[in-house]
């Protein structure tokens, strides 16, 4: 900390040096393959190369007999030695949630998502079959040797072609591919506000399927040890905590047999924050085979069978009067779940935004989810909400040109005033603040809103064309709403700090430790974060929408006073006066009535001294948040484009 006053980086806010970065700059990270445990193996999987089949048949013999070998495992295998689908809770769980239904308002099919495909494969790059060996060339080798015979189906891939009558169904259960079928709003109301309009306008988008790709692709290792029956998996998540008990489901075992560690973390996205077959794969292929197995994908392999994102097809229409007034809009949003539910968040939550930051008094919103024969989607980059942004932006856009008014000016007309706040909008999301028009404001002055025209004949005349566009966006942040910080003081100096919130390249070590340290009055050099551990972290809902530091600095505030009420309670025992005359201050304790003071470290030697514990000082603190919030902005950008 050389250079550095140690108050001013103490506190919250206040520019430091991140703890993660002499390890990650210098290649001394620990990501999932860079794990190695002695007489690990190496697992390769079989993937579909078809979107819909049954499964006839799979001849294992070639590849069982190739070069190196040590099993291969078929669905079948997993069937009898009792390995269950991955449970997969799509439902977002906070209480403000808008509550997604299948239809008739019944009970979601997610359709279930064996490690191994069973009677059918559903998804181009669906696995099929392990192969494990002892390199990896030789299990990449070997997986090639087995032989699948299909009865190929007919397949959908896009969401509007799932709904037609004709369409194949993927699941017995959901023989039209409808999971879900909600409506929101009033849809009286709506009529009514469009029958009153001057002007209707209406668009239809589909914002496409993306990949998250993220820097490290995805790896697993598992480890089975024999002598004391627990199970330990490296691999690089958003919630270790979650993904432990899902797996341990999976494999029909206690969770106190599982351990996960998930270290360093080459990108998220949204991608890393469920369970994927590989992961309790490793373990299985661990125990059959006696030996430690490492699975790392390959490029190829993320890009077919990671989680992707987006793929929302809306139909929206607006309603407008005569003065440039939003009186209503209506909304038919379809969300392509692929072959198996993973996660319904893209399409709840962007549900709960569709007015974006507009005051539209009535709007109805019919929400469907389907299944294709594509890889499942799950929540991506803010989960639904980019793209109900982008088709109430372009609605209001397409709504400036038919009312002949400025799209500036019209987006001013008809954004929700601060004296609204907290702002009910048409569909029930609550918005708790914002000050939209000021943002509008400061975007236009940002991007010299007015020097456009100059700029864009300057442009044509070098042969370019200059196009411009604003955009407002509300989003939604909460996330997995349980949380847990526990501190313990070390008597021979530092104070441990171990949460459930764990980050994937956000700094977290740093952020965490320097508002700890903080609210300690300590260094944020003596503070020891542990993260990413099952077996130290019980409790935690990992890194996603937003929710890191919001929950993490809730839980560790509720600790640290509680850390600090303890430690006074301890040290008016020791020191044999009331409770209440103990002080803290800049982080030192002192009993007003002596000159008696100790530090945090001196306190806790103190009491192991005395025949405490050596953890006499421990607290752990938990929160349920269910309150969401909506940050809120504007943008701005210009673009050239050579014709």
């Amino acid at each position: 900390m050389t250079g550095f006053d140690e108050r001013s980086v103490r506190a919250i806010g206040q520019p430091l040096p991140r703890t993660e970065d002499f390890a990650l700059l210098t290649g001394r990270g620990c990501f999932s393959d860079d794990v190695t445990i002695g007489g690990q193996a190496y697992l390769a999987v079989v993937r579909a190369t078809v979107a819909h089949a049954r499964i006839n048949a799979i001849d294992t013999a070639s590849a069982a007999a190739a070069p190196g070998v040590l099993a291969v495992l078929t669905g079948d295998d997993a069937l009898r030695d009792g390995l269950g689908a991955i449970p997969h809770n799509p439902l977002p769980k906070t209480k403000y949630d808008l509550k997604l239904t299948g239809p008739g308002g019944g009970g979601v099919f997610i359709g279930p998502h064996h490690v191994l495909a069973q009677d059918k494969v559903r998804f181009v790059g669906e696995a099929i079959a392990i192969v494990v060996a002892e390199t990896k060339a030789q299990a990449l080798d070997a997986a090639e040797l087995v032989a699948v015979d299909y009865d190929e189906l007919a397949f959908v891939q896009h969401a509007k072609a799932a709904l037609d009558a004709s369409a194949p169904a993927l699941w017995d259960a959901v023989p039209d591919n409808v999971l879900v079928d909600t409506e929101f709003g009033d849809r009286a109301a709506t009529d009514a506000a469009f029958e009153r309009a001057t002007h209707v306008v209406r668009a239809s988008f589909h914002i496409g399927r993306v990949t998250g790709v993220p820097l490290e692709p995805r790896a697993a290792v598992g480890h089975f040890d024999r002598a004391t029956g627990r199970y330990t998996l490296y691999a690089g998540s958003g919630g270790a905590v979650r993904q432990k008990h899902e797996i341990a489901d999976v494999l029909a075992i206690d969770p106190a047999d599982l351990r996960v560690l998930s270290r360093d973390v080459g990108g998220n996205f949204g991608t890393r924050n469920r369970v994927y077959p590989e992961f309790p794969l490793v373990l299985w292929a661990s125990r059959k085979t006696g030996r430690p197995v490492k699975y790392t994908a390959t490029r190829l392999e993320a890009f077919l069978s990671d989680y992707q994102g987006r793929d929302l097809i809306t139909e929206v229409a607006l309603a407008v009067d005569g003065a440039g007034r939003f009186l209503g809009l209506r909304a038919d949003n379809i969300s392509n779940v692929g072959a198996h539910c993973v996660s319904l968040s893209p399409l709840g939550k962007g549900s709960a935004l569709i007015t974006g930051s507009y005051d539209i008094p009535a709007a109805h919103l019919r929400a469907r989810a389907v299944f294709t024969n594509t890889v499942p989607t799950q929540a991506y980059r803010s989960s639904g909400r980019p793209e109900v942004t982008f088709a109430i932006e372009r609605l209001v856009e397409k709504a400036a040109v038919v009312c002949a008014i400025d799209p500036v000016e019209l987006r001013r007309r008809n954004l929700v005033r601060p004296h609204q706040m907290p702002y009910a909008n048409a569909v029930g999301a609550r918005y708790d603040s914002g000050t939209y028009e000021s943002n509008l404001d400061a975007a236009l002055r940002l991007a010299d809103w007015t020097g456009h025209e100059a700029r864009r004949q300057d442009a044509t005349g070098r042969g370019r064309l200059l196009g411009r566009g604003i955009a407002h966006y509300v989003e939604s942040s909460i996330g997995s709403p349980r949380e847990r910080a526990e501190l313990t003081v070390d008597p021979d100096g530092g104070i441990e700090l171990v949460i459930g919130t764990q980050p994937s390249g956000q700094g977290h070590e740093t952020s965490f430790a320097q508002v700890a340290a903080d609210l300690l009055a300590i260094s944020p050099q003596d503070i020891r974060v542990v993260l990413g551990d099952t077996d130290r972290v019980s409790v935690g809902g990992g890194s996603h929408s937003g929710r890191s530091m919001r929950h993490a600095a809730t839980v560790m505030a509720k600790a640290a006073a509680e850390l600090i009420a303890m430690a006074k309670a301890r040290a008016a025992e020791l020191w044999r006066v009331p409770v209440d005359t103990i002080t803290f201050a800049d982080g030192r304790f002192a009993a007003q009535a002596s000159n008696v003071t100790a530090d945090w470290f001196e306190l806790a030697a103190a009491l192991r001294d005395a025949g405490h514990d050596a953890n006499a000082l421990h607290v752990a603190a938990d929160n349920e948040m269910h309150d969401p919030v909506y940050p809120n902005g504007c943008a701005a950008c210009e673009v050239a484009v050579d014709p």
